[in-house]
């Protein structure tokens, strides 16, 4: 185990998909029942108080432990400062809704947000802040997530919604 700057783990960004669905109960709970914190660095990208509120509603879940930035240059920092944090949630103020968001209904502020937060991840990318990215589902109704780490082969993953997940063969 290396610093996340220069060494073997990845940094993992996941986003949290659109703030109307289930995305953020979805990251909560495949952070908090695998070994995935043990497997690299974890960026977190979305709306902290959604994050907050869900993870309260997810009692019998343990909720991972993040350290919480507020802008890009705020996660360089603490990465060349040689913070001993792993795990980060970056709550850039353009990643919270200007306007409430309901649960279970599609709506223009949650694709807005989506967008917002898809393109702060991409920027971390190009700053070399994060080395593959995970987004969480837009829907809830048949979802497809992508994850890219350039030392390891590209993947995806479909889900069909009913529990059952099919693994597609590496791209590259």
């Amino acid at each position: 185990e290396q610093e996340p700057n220069g060494g073997m783990l990845p940094r993992l960004g996941f986003t949290l998909g659109d703030p109307a669905g289930c995305g953020a109960e979805l990251a909560i709970k495949l952070l908090s029942e695998t070994d995935t914190l043990e497997r690299g660095w974890l960026r977190i990208f979305g709306d902290l108080e959604l994050w907050c509120r869900t993870a309260d509603g997810l009692h019998a879940v343990e909720t991972p432990r993040l350290a919480v930035v507020h802008s890009l240059e705020e996660l360089a920092a603490a990465e060349s400062s040689g913070a001993t944090e792993r795990h980060y949630f970056v709550a850039e103020p353009s990643l919270h809704p200007s306007s409430p968001v309901p649960p279970g209904v599609a709506s223009q502020e949650g694709g807005k947000l989506v967008l917002r937060t898809l393109t702060v991840a991409v920027d971390a990318h190009k700053r070399g802040l994060i080395d593959g990215l995970l987004f969480m589902p837009v829907r809830c109704l048949g979802r497809a997530f992508f994850v890219h780490v350039p030392r390891l082969p590209l993947g995806c993953m479909w889900s069909t919604g009913s529990g059952s997940q099919t693994a597609l063969p590496a791209c590259s």
